[in-house]
């Protein structure tokens, strides 16, 4: 996960400067499906902490 979170890192800063094509946003008044409004599972909430984490370490480490 570290590697992958460095490659991220690594991709962020190659990225910038690149024009990304911007994301489309559902029109209001669309009912949102079931599907989206699922819970966030517990495999995938230990993913975001531990990623969340790794950001933390990284913004201190490299702060300037």
């Amino acid at each position: 996960m570290a590697t992958d979170f460095l490659a991220g890192v690594d991709a962020g800063f190659a990225a910038i400067g690149q024009r990304t094509t911007p994301q489309v946003v559902p029109a209001p008044g669309n009912a949102p499906l079931v599907i989206d409004l699922e819970l966030v599972s517990h495999e995938q909430m230990e993913r975001n902490v531990v990623v969340t984490d790794m950001v933390s370490r990284a913004r201190l480490e490299w702060q300037q």
